[in-house]
């Protein structure tokens, strides 16, 4: 997180780093593009995957985010079509109160993540953030995103 600025209304708005959620060339995403954390363990279990997917949180309770990280994959331009070009994408991985590990790819769940944390809504251990993951229908289909709960 970068230089901040308080609006207004009283909340703090972040200055994001836009490359950490863009879509970049092959092998130019870094192992870790954003954290709300600097705890080793945390990094590393992100860049090392072992996670749950997002998905399968869709229309079920909130979960208690205690850090946010985001990662790079290099992944084919077209999902499922392995002769599209690699680019790399952000990966967001969502860490819980409860010491799970899930992440997505999703364009939906990585364009709110950057939302939340322009916003100045960092998690921590002692100020975990409340969200519920849901489908939405979009003019090009159905994209996942969350709300604050």
């Amino acid at each position: 997180m970068k230089n901040e600025n308080t609006n207004t209304q009283g909340f703090t708005l972040a200055e994001i780093n836009e490359d950490a959620f863009a879509v970049q060339a092959a092998g130019a995403g870094a192992a870790v593009r954003e954290t709300t954390t600097t705890e080793t363990s945390t990094l590393f279990n992100a860049v090392s995957g072992g996670s749950k997917a997002v998905k399968e949180l869709i229309g079920k309770d909130a979960i208690s985010v205690v850090d946010i990280v985001i990662t790079s994959a290099d992944v084919n331009e077209v999902k499922d079509d392995e002769t599209s070009p690699i680019i790399s994408r952000p990966v967001v991985h969502f860490f819980t109160a409860e010491g799970e590990h899930y992440s997505t790819l999703s364009n939906g769940v990585v364009r709110t993540t950057k939302n939340l944390l322009a916003c100045g809504l960092v998690p921590t251990k002692e100020t975990p953030i409340k969200i519920r993951f849901k489908e939405i229908e979009t003019k090009k289909g159905k994209a996942h995103i969350f709300e604050l709960a």
